[in-house]
């Protein structure tokens, strides 16, 4: 994951994901804690991928994303559509 700090790529062969819920939320990929939303321009590997979101001492969501090479995904999430994180 590479947090933009331009409008340049910093790498060849990523995507951008631009994330928006209806409430704050803390995001997660894997076992690490990347952002609290919004989260806006991440470059990051193409494919899918399994987030986690949750409001302060909420439960965890799921949320798989599938960010496509060289192309901006931009989602607006509301929470209460998620489900429970496994």
């Amino acid at each position: 994951i590479y947090k933009s700090m331009g409008t340049s790529n910093p790498g060849t062969g990523l995507g951008r994901l631009s994330l928006e819920t209806d409430r704050p939320a803390e995001v997660q990929l894997g076992e690490n804690m990347i952002a609290r939303t919004p989260v806006v321009d991440v470059w990051m590997s193409p494919g899918k991928h399994q987030f986690k979101l949750r409001e302060a001492d909420g439960a965890w969501l799921a949320l798989e994303v599938d960010v496509k090479v060289d192309q901006p995904t931009r989602l607006k999430v509301s929470l209460d559509t998620l489900k429970p994180s496994p």
